[in-house]
């Protein structure tokens, strides 16, 4: 009898360059199926929350279904048939659209989770990023 396998989904979320204070900013997500794992049969969601003095305005992605609640991005798409993500691939990104506040600045955490309706565990993890001080700001 051999082991039940699964997808080996992962998420990495970066912004598409520096992320300053007043400014708005815009990042990407990533998700993909390790080369160990399963193609995906079941619908994934992915979601994202970003720090406070982060706010996401808009998300689109093809083939994702995405929703803004407060701080948190929650993104879903069928996964399966036409859909279904082999080993070693990446879906599309989703792309995230963020107002950052004046005041924002240093070291900031986005919490990312990952996973397949089917029941399998769902992978968390963090992106760091640092957001640089207003132009004429003090530091």
């Amino acid at each position: 009898m051999s082991a039940i396998k699964a997808p080996a989904l992962s998420m990495s979320v970066t912004p598409d360059g520096a992320v300053q204070a007043g400014q708005p900013a815009t990042f990407q997500a990533q998700i993909s199926n390790a080369e160990s794992g399963d193609p995906t049969n079941v619908t994934i969601t992915a979601q994202q929350t970003y720090p406070a003095g982060v706010t996401p305005v808009s998300t689109s992605g093809d083939g994702w279904n995405c929703a803004i609640q407060g701080q948190t991005v929650t993104c879903d798409r069928p996964g399966a048939g036409d859909d279904s993500l082999p080993p070693a691939s990446s879906y599309p990104p989703i792309r995230v659209a963020a107002d950052i506040s004046a005041d924002a600045q240093g070291e900031a955490v986005i919490s990312a989770t990952v996973g397949a309706t089917d029941g399998a565990d769902a992978v968390s993890s963090e992106s760091r990023f640092t957001i640089t001080p207003a132009q004429g700001a003090p530091s």
